[in-house]
């Protein structure tokens, strides 16, 4: 099954709260293939920063005070 508008939109904006608007997101795997049910979101995200998506993520969620 395909994601809804609401949910990419979910998705590129938490990534792009993270990781900055320079990110790019692709969608890949069997969420591009409309009749496949309840698969997984399997996601490739480029960035020209060096540092880590992980670690970046950290930082954002402790600056959320979620530590």
């Amino acid at each position: 099954m395909r994601l809804a508008e609401n949910q990419i939109s979910l998705i590129l904006n938490t990534v792009n709260q993270i990781g900055g608007a320079e990110i790019e997101v692709f969608l890949l795997g069997f969420r591009l293939n409309n009749s496949v049910k309840d698969s997984d979101i399997d996601l490739l995200i480029e960035t020209s920063s060096t540092l880590p998506l992980l670690q970046r993520a950290k930082s954002y969620k402790c600056n959320r005070n979620r530590c």
